[in-house]
């Protein structure tokens, strides 16, 4: 609690809220920093009920990334419990997991050097040197040990790594119970991996990410499940055919993944406003909104590329719009919290404006990657319970009136036809 008041207040970083898990539900539930301190006792609880549910803790924020330019961008921190067992007042080496998704870090995150994820790794599992005997010494009797061969070697230290991994990392998951099982449908053999990539380890990641692929629409959220996709990708790399990342390379550099791109960027910018709001100083905002607008003439009024009507409109739509907002913010200091809740509806119409055009385009996408429409169809079979559903109105059924013979159902059908950009927005601006 003492780090989250700390990033409420940071030089450098701001926090936006905190997401903690809904228990019994894949949602997630915001505490924005006044909330924080207004129910903290709450809050306090809700951490607690997170932590005992071995469930993350997401702090989002907006991180400063260069220290001598005030260049930020969007991100997250992820908290989960490890601890170190005592026993009879002696520290044991390395840490135990009290989460459902042990050394999931090594496999999401992205370390610059391999040397980096080996000292990850080791603060889990002790080093190796801890496992070897001293020279010609056996540790257990203290007697000269004969001299071996460099294969006999490798064999003790192989055994002896698999010993110390099954101390510290697979004992402390016997209250989670992994068992492996076909969860995903995609290959069924003997797992002979070992250490981080054994199925104790990756089995709880897989079916994370399985159930979150399921859960995403497959047009809106495409890029989402690319990215699981790829997670469950490294994960178990010979499961997938050699052209499923051809395939990904080509969404992500084609229009989606450039479009997708443009709406992250929209809401990053959105995260500074909200953060910087209370210095009032506009300086900043004006500056990210300019390098925002580059970006849409980048990607939808570059002369070297074509483009559809449908997104040469949409181009214009959004540089008009955001140079009305660089209008607004002429001033030095906002006049009026109005002006910014003006900013972010501004921002977030764009993006929905966007989105439309994204799930054309998504659409269009898959047509061209069979492999990667069969993942999606794969596990939206096998966790068919957590595939988005449309809302639908139906009513209960009405008692039977006197001499009626079978009661009457309203249902409510709602039409479902595709539409151009252009009339989708129209539509979102008349509700707006």
């Amino acid at each position: 609690m003492s780090e989250i008041d700390a990033w409420s207040s940071h030089h450098y970083h701001r926090m936006l809220g905190v997401n903690l898990p809904i228990a019994g539900s894949t949602e997630l539930e915001f505490w924005n920093p006044e909330r924080i301190q207004e129910e903290k006792e709450e809050f306090i609880q809700a951490l607690s009920d997170t932590v005992i549910a071995q469930e993350y803790i997401y702090v989002e924020c907006v991180f400063r990334t260069d220290p001598e330019y005030p260049v930020y961008k969007r991100g997250q921190k992820q908290y989960a419990l490890t601890f170190i067992e005592v026993e009879d007042d002696i520290r044991e080496e390395g840490l135990n997991f009290f989460s459902k998704y042990p050394l999931a870090s090594l496999h999401e995150g992205i370390f610059l050097n391999f040397s980096h994820a080996e000292i990850y790794t080791s603060a889990f599992i002790p080093p190796m040197e801890q496992l070897e005997d001293a020279p010609n010494t056996v540790r257990q009797t203290g007697r000269t040990a004969p001299t071996r061969r460099r294969s006999q070697l490798n064999t003790v230290r192989t055994t002896g790594t698999h010993q110390m991994l099954e101390y510290h990392v697979h004992n402390p998951l016997h209250h989670i119970k992994p068992k492996k099982v076909r969860i995903d449908g995609f290959r069924v053999g003997v797992e002979e991996k070992s250490g981080p990539y054994s199925w104790q380890i990756t089995t709880p990641i897989k079916g994370f990410y399985e159930i979150k692929m399921a859960g995403y629409h497959p047009q809106a959220e495409l890029l989402d499940i690319i990215y699981a996709a790829i997670i469950i990708n490294f994960l178990d790399s010979e499961a997938f055919e050699s052209e499923f990342l051809i395939e990904i390379f080509h969404i992500l550099h084609g229009a989606a993944g450039r479009l997708y791109l443009l709406m992250e960027q929209n809401k990053g910018l959105r995260a500074i406003i909200q953060a910087f709001s209370a210095t009032q100083d506009t300086s900043l905002m004006r500056e990210q909104i300019s390098v925002f607008k580059e970006a849409v003439k980048s990607l939808f009024q570059n002369n070297l590329q074509e483009r559809s009507g449908e997104q040469i409109v949409l181009g214009r739509v959004i540089v008009g719009k955001l140079e009305e907002t660089l209008l607004l913010l002429s001033n030095d200091r906002f006049t009026s919290w109005r002006q910014i809740q003006e900013v972010q509806k501004t921002l977030k119409n764009i993006n929905w404006y966007c989105l439309t055009l994204l799930i054309q385009l998504a659409e269009d996408s898959l047509q061209w990657c069979p492999i990667f429409t069969q993942l999606i169809n794969t596990v939206r079979q096998t966790f068919s319970d957590d595939v988005l559903r449309p809302v639908t109105k139906i009513r209960a059924v009405r008692p039977k009136p006197k001499g009626q013979v079978k009661p009457t159902i309203y249902v409510h059908y709602s039409y479902v036809g595709r539409f151009t950009s252009i009339q989708v927005w129209k539509m979102l601006v008349s509700l707006s």
